[in-house]
């Protein structure tokens, strides 16, 4: 913190997890927030070294690296965000660790740029570790680290961890603006655009979508008339009282961009909307035209059927024909227009 004081405010402010020394993190690691170490490991590295491997997790934090992955492959990216990380804190005069991902070759290129050339020399993908990988664990974001015998910090919401993501990176370009000049070459200037792809990854779109239909969730109760989800079951518990969405439509790009594994989530989180909306619910599967509708009443059980289910497509993408298609039920009265 004396000596980079351009970090301080992201060591003071990024949680410092001490992980039982017999978890799986045998040396430190970080899901873009929280950063855990292991202290038989710490112990073993010299003060620089310390330094060195500390700020490499700092970096990660600082420029969104974990956030920044999106759908890029996963050995490729973790090795590219390192050598992007590692020639940076060299040319800040931090030793790491050897062996380390930092070719020369990358010096000045942003993670993605890294990652593109890395793809070519890569296409084909594998288990093998890293270098780095002896002592820098990438962990999915958001994970945290499962040890029950943890100095456990308060629980953040991903969004929570994302304000303060912000402010911090804020803080960074205000500290590496007023050191212009000090930094060698136009390092402070490369730092100031890994910021903005940074901040380009933003809140993750289930916590868009949960905050949206939670927004319009009917939220008080009536014993009269019953529930109806409920009622058919011979079961008589209350109503929900306040007006809200009768219906919603939610249309799902079904095209080849899209990986099974994400498909699986977005059904996942389509089924946490029917908790949060007692309402019927439309489901679009398209990809450059519209494949198959389904259809369930507020009463209707959509779970099971979404453990089960395929979706059709993995053509191109064009999302016009939902929206024509949208209109037209609106125009024949089947769908009843929002104000």
């Amino acid at each position: 913190m004396l000596a980079h004081p351009y970090l301080a405010s992201a060591c003071a402010r990024f949680p410092m997890v001490m992980v039982d020394p017999v978890h799986q993190i045998q040396t430190m690691a970080t899901d873009g927030f929280y950063i855990y170490i292991n202290p038989d490991f710490s112990k073993k590295l010299n003060e620089e070294h310390l330094k060195g491997v500390l700020a490499h997790e700092l970096l990660h934090n600082l420029l969104g690296h974990n956030q920044r992955q999106g759908g890029r492959r996963r050995d490729i990216w973790h090795q590219a965000v390192d050598h992007a990380t590692n020639l940076l804190l060299t040319e800040l005069g931090f030793r790491l660790p050897k062996p380390n991902l930092c070719d020369p070759q990358y010096r000045g290129m942003s993670s993605e740029e890294i990652y593109r050339e890395l793809l070519k020399h890569n296409p084909v993908s594998s288990n093998e570790k890293d270098p780095d990988a002896r002592w820098d664990v990438f962990l999915e974001p958001g994970t945290g680290s499962p040890s029950a015998n943890q100095e456990g910090p308060e629980n953040l919401t991903p969004l929570e961890q994302q304000r303060i993501r912000d402010g911090l990176q804020q803080e960074f370009k205000r500290e590496l603006r007023a050191m212009s000049g000090k930094l060698p070459g136009n390092l402070s200037g490369f730092l100031e655009q890994e910021l903005q792809k940074a901040q380009q990854a933003k809140i993750p779109w289930q916590s868009i979508l949960a905050r949206f239909v939670s927004g319009l969730k009917r939220s008080d109760y009536r014993s009269f008339p019953f529930n109806k989800r409920h009622l058919w079951r011979g079961i008589g518990l209350p109503s929900i009282g306040i007006p809200g969405p009768e219906h919603l439509v939610v249309a799902v790009d079904t095209s080849g961009s899209m990986s099974s594994a994400l498909l699986k989530q977005v059904l996942a989180e389509i089924d946490q909307i029917r908790v949060f909306s007692e309402c019927r619910l439309t489901l679009i599967e398209c990809d450059a035209t519209i494949q198959k509708i389904s259809e369930w009443e507020a009463w209707e059980d959509s779970t099971q059927a979404f453990s089960q289910w395929n979706f059709r497509g993995r053509g191109g993408t064009a999302f016009t024909p939902v929206f024509d298609w949208i209109s037209k039920e609106i125009e024949a009265g089947s769908i009843a227009q929002m104000p």
